[in-house]
């Protein structure tokens, strides 16, 4: 008698969500290696899901943003804190 090993067969569910998983990972590896200090995206105009693309589609809007922001000024300098114990002498 031959038995079937249908626990070895994924179900469509399980599978879709690894391509999912393959897509987002690919999407992250592309975005790593960029050599360039400006992310570029296209944002869904109705949800305003995000996705790496080089070009976006009618029902996208393009957006960018830069890795690191400009630095900002200085702050004030804090109040001088008390003196410590004298150390053992040497």
């Amino acid at each position: 008698m031959a038995r079937k090993l249908s626990s070895l067969v994924p179900s469509p569910a399980v599978v879709v969500a690894l391509a999912a998983l393959l897509a987002a990972l690919s999407g992250l590896a592309i975005a790593a290696t960029s050599s360039s200090p400006v992310i570029r995206a296209c944002a869904n105009k109705k949800t305003g899901v995000l996705r790496l693309a080089k070009q976006c589609r009618r029902s996208e809007r393009s957006v960018s943003w830069n890795q690191t922001g400009p630095k900002g000024p200085r702050g004030l300098a804090g109040p001088a804190g008390p003196a410590g114990a004298t150390g053992a002498p040497g």
